[in-house]
């Protein structure tokens, strides 16, 4: 289905879009230039992402002459937005499942006589078996 978008024809800016099942006959009106607007159909171009590791960034419009492109880019995610999305799947420090983790993990180390972890360790330890 095709979409269209209807925009000023002076700034060349999206007033608002809609699909051509709501235009009598499927097609938009002509431009009206003395109200400043015309219709143009509306491009999609959002390429597939792998969640896990990119970021689709967006959109961002391309006015030209005949058509809107709309358009998202895809990025590698930085360090810390991988180390963020770990964070999200380990419990919350205030968690009584946490809390029986973190007791247990340095009940054992004191069984293997090692020293305690802290919470910033452990949750670097947690961190790795995501």
């Amino acid at each position: 289905m095709t979409k269209y978008a209807r925009i000023t024809s002076s700034t060349r800016a999206i007033i608002e879009e809609k699909d051509e099942s709501k235009f009598r006959g499927g097609k938009p009106p002509p431009a009206n230039t003395a109200k400043d607007w015309e219709w143009l159909p509306l491009v999609i171009d959002k390429p597939s992402c792998n969640s896990e590791a990119e970021v689709l960034e967006g959109p961002t419009d391309v006015v030209t002459a005949t058509e809107i492109t709309r358009k998202w880019t895809v990025r590698d995610k930085t360090v810390d937005e991988i180390n963020a999305d770990k964070d999200l799947q380990i419990p919350r420090i205030d968690s009584v499942q946490y809390k029986i983790m973190f007791d247990q993990e340095n009940r054992v180390r004191k069984l293997e006589g090692l020293s305690p972890t802290t919470d910033d360790e452990f949750r670097v330890l947690l961190r790795s078996k995501v």
